[in-house]
């Protein structure tokens, strides 16, 4: 009885215009409302931009780095492969140079520092080296990659040389982390000695492997440091004692000047002086005498000379 009602009101025509319109206005109504309201504005888009210029290899850590907010009109001149994300840029490592301001993207890295190989961080010419502190395991916690360190070595305690200068922290292990291989037995092998690796010349590697039964001593340079290589010669425990010795001796008392007795010195009498006879020179002839007359002519005078006359 029910159906045959909705039939009967449906045939109707005032019922059939009424629902048209319901059913166009809920077509309709999306349209006029999203027409209606106001377009949201664009946002400015961020991307990581590098705050400092980041050398190739290199760990890039929260300081070379910014996120920085791009104008919206600006959008279409961001690289593709731009990343927006901080966490993705720290800590990993940089397969070319970055300049200072440059957008960084997914080509500018080589992956992060977990999953690159040690060998993907050394410059040509260079190797990297484990270097295991087991005298003192609390140096470590206090490197980082990207440091420069010398080291220094201790022979018996009595001879110390800085082997290695100003090289490259590459990666540090405190020891804390768990080994990633089993043992043959299936159980978790233990956690490795504390150590470093450093990218040292084939060179320097010769020196540390054959200092690896002295002890080795870490020395860490500061971040900004412009100092030239020192190329120590070494020192000897005996030449520091003897410093120590010579400089907690008690100093001598200034003597007080001697007073010397007065020395006679007898001089030889001087050479007796040979007199030399004086000769007389005879005395030169007198020249012979001349003559004067005195004329007067016109007022004026004037004096002649006459030779005399012979005899």
């Amino acid at each position: 009885m029910r159906q045959g009602f909705l039939r009967t009101l449906l045939r109707r025509r005032p019922v059939k215009i009424a629902l048209g319109l319901l059913i166009f206005a809920g077509l309709t109504f999306p349209f006029t409302r999203q027409q209606g309201e106001p377009a949201p504005p664009p946002q400015p888009v961020k991307v990581v931009v590098a705050s400092t210029t980041i050398p190739p290899r290199t760990i890039i850590t929260d300081d070379m780095v910014e996120l920085k907010a791009m104008p919206p009109e600006q959008a279409g001149h961001i690289p593709s492969g731009a990343l927006s994300d901080i966490g993705q840029v720290v800590n990993a490592v940089s397969k070319d140079l970055i300049a200072r301001g440059e957008v960084v993207r997914r080509s500018h890295l080589l992956g992060a520092l977990r999953d690159v190989r040690v060998t993907a961080l050394l410059p040509p010419g260079r190797r990297a080296m484990m270097l295991v502190l087991n005298n003192k395991p609390q140096v470590v916690n206090l490197l980082q990659p990207g440091d420069r360190i010398d080291v220094v070595a201790t022979f018996d305690r009595e001879f110390s040389r800085m082997l290695v200068e100003d090289v490259e922290v590459v990666s540090v292990n405190t020891g804390s982390e768990p080994s990633q291989t089993d043992s043959p037995s299936g159980q978790p092998a233990p956690p490795v000695n504390p150590h470093i690796i450093i990218s040292v010349t084939p060179k320097e590697a010769e020196m540390l492997a054959l200092a690896s039964d002295a002890t080795l001593d870490v020395l860490l340079h500061p971040k900004a440091s412009s100092e030239l290589p020192r190329n120590s010669e070494g020192i000897l425990k005996k030449e520091i004692t003897r410093k120590w010795v010579r400089d907690r001796a008690p100093r001598p008392a200034p003597r007080a000047p001697r007073s010397e007795t007065p020395r006679v010195i007898v001089q030889p009498p001087p050479p007796p002086m040979r007199i030399e006879p004086v000769v007389q020179q005879p005395a030169p002839s007198p020249p012979p005498p001349t003559n004067t007359v005195e004329i007067i002519a016109g007022g004026q005078r004037k004096i002649v000379e006459v030779p005399p006359s012979p005899r």
